[in-house]
């Protein structure tokens, strides 16, 4: 468990990420300039290139009610 919490008292779970994603298609055409397709139905996920969401350069952390904080709004968790 974390020993951070967020300005509003609530643990922090964890950092607000990206993550890229194809999502595959098929019956893939071009029509009168445009294409047009169906979705496959599933996205293959590219979990190497993981990535931190940054706000004005610093990393953005997610507190237990889902709120998002940037780094400098983060404080310790009393234990005690």
């Amino acid at each position: 468990m974390s020993d951070l919490k967020a300005p509003n008292g609530k643990l922090i779970i964890g950092t607000l990420e990206t993550v890229p994603g194809t999502a595959l298609i098929q019956n893939a055409k071009v029509k009168c300039g445009k294409v047009e397709f169906e979705y496959e139905g599933e996205t293959k996920i590219d979990w190497d290139s993981q990535k931190s969401v940054l706000e004005g350069g610093q990393r953005v952390f997610v507190d237990e009610e889902w709120n998002t904080w940037t780094e400098n709004k983060i404080v310790a968790a009393n234990k005690g």
